[in-house]
């Protein structure tokens, strides 16, 4: 077995394997990460309206902070209005995402554990399907994350700067620890104008940080590291308040608490799982009781395999220690059969449904070291910052933690590099002063993580590889969907390019504005995607009003379910009095592939005078 000698020689091994992971995944996974049904039309659609000098919220719906389309907006204006320019951004993301994930998680535990963790984060957030960086449901989410956790990996280098007394190095010590101060709280501005979940988590653990300093450094910490976080938001959003109406800015954007509209709770209640909440609780301790029964096995193959006798090596444990293997043991057990015997709990609930209640033990516990006044040691400051942060960014779906996918995967880095550092650590107290029951406990965590995400991986490369996607060839672009829908948006866009000009406007809905995109026609509306709630009944009468004034030379309706919004179908069960409109004004004349509820696509023109 390779067993590199030197810290470098491990590091680079490292970030070979990882790359190789990397480089397969993105090989087997190429131009399949767009979906032309669902957001990524206002991915691609939004930041070339702005280089058209409409404006972000006034002329351009935006549900997210500003930054990430008028990033990609000067990603167009440099390389060109293409696919390639958003599959070479979100690649260039995944890449800095993996490095920060991998510095980080280096920093907690080390090097293999670093490996483990940006592999799975590779897996599980970067290519799984339903969920990816390369063109994710929204650049505001990837750009999100990378922000925030830049400025995690700030913080923790600032609670790791050199801590050496000596009067000379006083001053290197203090410039490097303003420095990263400052940059972790300018990332953190930056995460609350581009996606709000990362901003506050970025924030809440710089609050961490200044609360795991010496008492009389925390209000000097606190304001340091705020003053940015704070000044970047305030200016951005005062700046746009003074050119624009409020309603715009605040109202459009649900910044405003009391005006989210009720189809965004629903969406919102599904993903926490408070539509049944016993349900979703058990299933959450089933999780723990999972992880809880796993750690015992650990700790007991261990024990066996450093004295090849159950009894004997049980019996080196320290009284303390055997007490807590067997409570938790045996609450694990109970707990997994009382859930899955009596309350018929599912059995494959995942082990990251468990992320909460160790974010919250791992805040407890490394806190409690911080309580008395006393600064804390390096490691535990570290370990108490990382958990704030893992535990606020996962607000959004607390009670039901994904596994990656279309939310997950924008969630998950930092709580997996928290997962990660738990799991290959939590059994120390329990072997101190063994430190070969400690080191054989560290390899059956390693080799158990190298097995789950050996499998993992080759699971998500079978899926890309035997998926039959087809390729749909435009002027912006390459494109692999499923045959099906290539083939309709194939005909579609024939027909627009045979029909209409450049500068002709074409309208289609609920979130078919990828056909703007690909053919180079205008979008009508301030609107790039109309699932429900966006409009009440008197804004889709102002839009109607906007539709007339355009002059829309052709509308699609495509077959695109909201079910997750109380939507089955446009026209149907919501919008329906665009729907009258359209049905007054146009008549239905193509129908392109097979949907859900009938054609993937059905295309309307005006009708003859």
């Amino acid at each position: 077995m390779l067993r590199p000698k030197t810290a470098t020689a491990r590091r680079r091994l490292a970030w070979a394997f990882l790359a190789a992971v990397f480089a397969l995944l993105l090989a087997v996974s190429w131009q399949q990460w767009a979906n032309l049904l669902i957001d990524s039309g206002r991915e691609m659609n939004t930041p070339l309206r702005l280089l058209r000098a409409e404006r972000l919220y006034s002329d351009v719906y935006y549900l997210y902070g500003p930054l990430a389309p008028y990033l990609n907006a000067a990603l167009y204006a440099i390389f060109g209005t293409h696919l390639n320019t958003l599959y070479a951004a979100g690649a260039a993301a995944a890449i800095v995402l993996l490095v920060l994930v991998f510095r980080l998680a280096e920093k907690l535990t080390g090097t293999w554990e670093a490996l483990l963790a940006a592999w799975a984060v590779t897996v599980l957030c970067v290519f799984k399907q339903g969920g990816n960086y390369v063109v994710p449901y929204a650049y505001a989410a990837v750009y999100g994350t990378l922000l925030g956790l830049g400025s995690l990996v700030a913080q923790v280098r600032y609670v790791h700067r050199p801590q050496s007394r000596q009067a000379q190095g006083r001053p290197l010590r203090q410039a490097q620890g303003r420095q990263s101060l400052l940059l972790a709280g300018l990332l953190a501005g930056l995460a609350l104008i581009c996606k709000l979940e990362f901003g506050f988590a970025a924030t809440a653990s710089l609050i961490a940080v200044a609360m795991s300093e010496k008492p009389g450094d925390r209000v000097r910490v606190l304001a340091r590291g705020l003053a940015p976080a704070f000044i970047i938001p305030l200016a951005t959003y005062g700046l746009m308040l003074s050119v624009m109406s409020s309603d715009a800015v605040l109202k459009d954007t649900f910044l405003w608490p009391p005006h989210i509209p009720a189809e965004l709770i629903y969406f919102n209640r599904s993903k926490l799982g408070l539509f049944d909440p016993w349900k979703t609780i058990r299933e959450l301790l089933s999780a723990v009781a999972l992880v809880g029964l796993i750690g015992v096995t650990i700790v007991v193959a261990a024990a066996v395999r450093a004295t090849s006798s159950f009894r004997a090596g049980f019996a080196r444990l320290p009284p303390a220690a055997r007490r807590a293997v067997v409570w938790a043991g045996a609450a694990s057990v109970l707990g997994l059969l009382v859930n899955i015997a009596i309350f018929h709990t599912r059995r494959d609930v995942s082990p990251l449904r468990a992320l909460p209640v160790l974010c919250v033990a791992a805040i407890c516990a490394y806190g409690r070291h911080l309580a008395g006044g006393k600064e804390a040691e390096t490691a535990r400051r570290s370990g108490f910052v990382v958990s704030v942060y893992a535990l606020f960014v996962l607000g959004r779906v607390i009670l039901r933690v994904p596994s990656g996918g279309a939310y997950g995967a924008y969630l998950l880095p930092v709580p997996l590099v928290l997962f990660t550092h738990l799991a290959t650590t939590y059994y120390r107290p329990a072997f101190d002063g063994l430190p070969a029951y400690a080191l054989r406990a560290r390899r059956i965590v390693l080799a158990l993580f190298a097995a789950v995400l050996s499998a993992a991986t080759i699971v998500i490369a079978y899926r890309y590889i035997e998926d039959e996607s087809a390729r749909l060839e435009t002027p912006r672009g390459v494109v692999k969907v499923s045959q099906e829908v290539a083939a309709a948006f194939g005909d579609a866009l024939a027909l627009i390019a045979e029909t209409t000009q450049p500068d002709d406007y074409i309208w289609a809905v609920p979130e078919g504005s990828s056909l703007n995109f690909l053919s180079g026609r205008r979008a009508p509306l301030r609107y790039e995607i109309l699932t429900p709630g966006f409009l009440d009944a008197a804004g889709e009468r102002r839009a109607i009003q906007q539709l007339e004034a355009r002059d829309v030379k052709l509308v699609f309706i495509l077959d695109r379910p909201m079910t997750e919004f109380r939507c089955a179908a446009f026209g149907r069960d919501c919008y329906r009095i665009l729907m009258e409109w359209i049905d007054g004004r146009y008549d239905a004349f193509a129908e392109f592939g097979r949907g859900p509820h009938g054609p993937l696509i059905t295309a309307y023109r005006p009708k003859e005078p």
